[in-house]
C-alpha cells in the first residue's frame, strides 16, 4: 500500500514493499479508481523502512494531509487503510495504545524507529499504507506488526492487536529528504552500546560502552560507563529505545539528555546530534 504525497507524483511507502526488485525496479501503482500507472523509485531509507516511489503523467492526484504524530495521545481512535491480505480498499479502526514504541523491522531487521502503536488490525498488504486520525490526516504509515507464530501452515502471520506504523512526524521529514536528495540521513549520538540483545529492558536506562572522540555525546562532555536515561521525554530502557530516539530527530538537532554517572543523581546535557 502507499499514500500519494503531492501532485507531481510522488508515493509514499515502505522500503520493504519495494526493495525486493532492487533500485531499478519496475512498480505498478493501482489507484482507487481502478487506473494504473508505472512507478519509479526516487529513494529508500532502510533504517525507517520508508520509500518514495514516482507516477508520471497521472492528472487528478489527491495528496494525503499530515498531522504531526507528536500530538497523538494513547487511547485516541486511527484508521488504518491499504489492502491486508490483497484485499484493496480495506480500512480497519482502533486506538493508539503507545505513541513511542521502539521497533526493529524492515527488510533485514535494521529500522529502527519510535512507533505509533496501534490496535487497529494490521495485516500483511497493509504495509506502507497510511495510519489517520479522525480527520483523515496521516499519522503513521503503517509498517509491521507483533506476532506469536510465523502463521499457520506456513504462511503469513496475522494481526493480534498490535500493529506499528513509522510515526508521521519522521515519515514527512524523511520523504521530503528522498524527494530533494534520493537520500536521509540518521542523526548519530557518536556512542557505542553494551549487550546482546538490543530489545532487553534494563529498567533504568542504557549504558554507554564507548563514547567516540569527536562524536556529539563526546563534545557535550558524556563519558563511557554513563547510563542514559531519557532524549528529551523519550525514556531510553533498551539498546534500540535510544537508537530509536536519536533517530527520531535529525541530524543537526539538539536534544537534551538525561543520564546517570557513577550511581549519582540524574544529571542532564545538551547534545547537538552529529550525521550517522
Amino acid at each position: 500500500s502507499g499514500g500519494v504525497l503531492d501532485k507531481d507524483g510522488h508515493i509514499l511507502t515502505n522500503n520493504h514493499v519495494v526493495a525486493g526488485g532492487g533500485q531499478q525496479a519496475t512498480i505498478t501503482v493501482t489507484f482507487h479508481n481502478g487506473t494504473t500507472a508505472t512507478a519509479r523509485i526516487i529513494g529508500t531509507s532502510e533504517s525507517t523502512d520508508l520509500a518514495v516511489i514516482k507516477v508520471d503523467n497521472v492528472n487528478d492526484l489527491n495528496p494525503a494531509s499530515f498531522a504531526k504524530s507528536s500530538e497523538l495521545v494513547v487511547g485516541q481512535t486511527v484508521v488504518a487503510a491499504g489492502a491486508p491480505l490483497g484485499l484493496a480498499e480495506s480500512v480497519t479502526s482502533g486506538i493508539v495504545s503507545n505513541t513511542a514504541r521502539p521497533v526493529r523491522s524492515g527488510n533485514n531487521n535494521d529500522a529502527v524507529y519510535l512507533a505509533v502503536q496501534t490496535d487497529a488490525a494490521i495485516n500483511p498488504g497493509n504495509s506502507g499504507g497510511p495510519l489517520v486520525d479522525l480527520n483523515g490526516a496521516v499519522v503513521g504509515i503503517n509498517s509491521s506488526i507483533a506476532s506469536t507464530s510465523s502463521g499457520a501452515d506456513g504462511g503469513q502471520p496475522g494481526n493480534i492487536g498490535i500493529g506499528f506504523a513509522v510515526p508521521s512526524d519522521v515519515a514527512s521529514r524523511v520523504a521530503s529528504d528522498l524527494i530533494t536528495t534520493g537520500n536521509s540521513s540518521n542523526s548519530a549520538l557518536g556512542v557505542s552500546l553494551t549487550g546482546s540483545d538490543s530489545e532487553v529492558s534494563t529498567g533504568v536506562g542504557v549504558p554507554l560502552q564507548e563514547v567516540i572522540s569527536g562524536g556529539a555525546a563526546a563534545k557535550a562532555g558524556l563519558q563511557a560507563g554513563d547510563v542514559v536515561t531519557k532524549i528529551n521525554e523519550f525514556h531510553t530502557t533498551t539498546a534500540d529505545g535510544l537508537i530509536a530516539a536519536t533517530r527520531f530527530y535529525a541530524p543537526e538537532t539538539t536534544v537534551t539528555v538525561t543520564f546517570i554517572r557513577g550511581g549519582g543523581a540524574a544529571q542532564t546535557v545538551q547534545v547537538t546530534l552529529g550525521t550517522a
